[in-house]
């Protein structure tokens, strides 16, 4: 699904930046990575994602150093 607008500030401008991005997320020390992320921008220059309908986390493959999120 392609939004229509951005959900920062309702600009109507929206621009595809990423497809099937590869998603990680670092908690209590463990890295669980994920695909079907979606990143679009806006041109006031936000940024967001969406999640597809086949998101999923995956087992953690490696130990973190804390709590982020990276794209």
């Amino acid at each position: 699904m392609i939004p229509k607008v951005c959900p920062i500030c309702c600009s109507g401008s929206i621009q595809l930046v990423l497809r099937d991005t590869l998603l990680s997320a670092e908690s209590f020390r463990l890295a669980y990575p994920s695909s079907a992320a979606v990143a679009y921008r806006c041109t006031t220059g936000h940024v967001f994602l969406l999640l597809g309908k086949d998101f999923q986390w995956s087992q953690p493959v490696k130990e973190g150093n804390g709590y982020s999120m990276m794209v």
